[in-house]
């Protein structure tokens, strides 16, 4: 996990009593997965997403344990809090989504950063959910939901807000682009 990012999942719950209540956790684990190969960002102080200037994809892929929730708790909306501190020049609005993810992944030592590292046992990479393992995404980059379930346009650093529907403790951030 990074310390010194907000990433925050506010969820609203409704339990069997109607009752709505609004807790909010913090990520326990963040990668980064690059288009490029076997590398990683599991460790690392920043994760990334989007396209960078060459064209190489990045995405960041986060996990909320939700095990503290009330078995009977339905997740009306969750909303996302997340700090952008870094934003490509001049390049305008850029739409941010979240999907998400299908299937387990995870969070080894490598620790790089915009360009990763190369993948430590058990991280997540453009082709392996866990590095060290037999273990492949059934796409590669991911094996998540089509259907957005939250997105945001960014300009600027600073505090973003995705709000959306139930992010099963499990979603990845995707700039949006073809060929998703």
């Amino acid at each position: 996990m990074k310390p010194f990012y907000l990433l925050l999942c506010t969820f609203l719950l409704q339990t069997s009593l109607f009752s709505q209540v609004s807790i909010t956790l913090t990520a326990d684990m963040d990668n980064t997965i690059f288009s490029e190969g076997e590398i990683s960002n599991g460790a690392g102080t920043s994760f990334f997403c989007g396209l960078t200037a060459s064209g190489n994809k990045r995405r960041a892929l986060l996990h909320f344990n939700l095990s503290s929730l009330p078995a009977d708790a339905v997740i009306g909306t969750a909303t996302l809090n997340l700090f952008v501190n870094k934003i490509t020049n001049g390049s305008g609005l850029q739409p941010i989504e979240a999907h998400v993810l299908l299937a387990n992944w995870g969070e080894g030592t490598s620790s790089g950063s915009g360009g990763g590292a190369a993948a430590t046992t058990n991280d997540a990479t453009w082709s392996t959910r866990f590095t060290g393992t037999v273990s492949p995404w059934s796409t590669a980059g991911g094996d998540f939901t089509p259907a957005i379930s939250g997105s945001v346009l960014v300009g600027a650093t600073g505090a973003t807000s995705i709000a959306g529907a139930d992010f099963n403790g499990r979603c990845t951030i995707v700039d949006q682009y073809s060929g998703i």
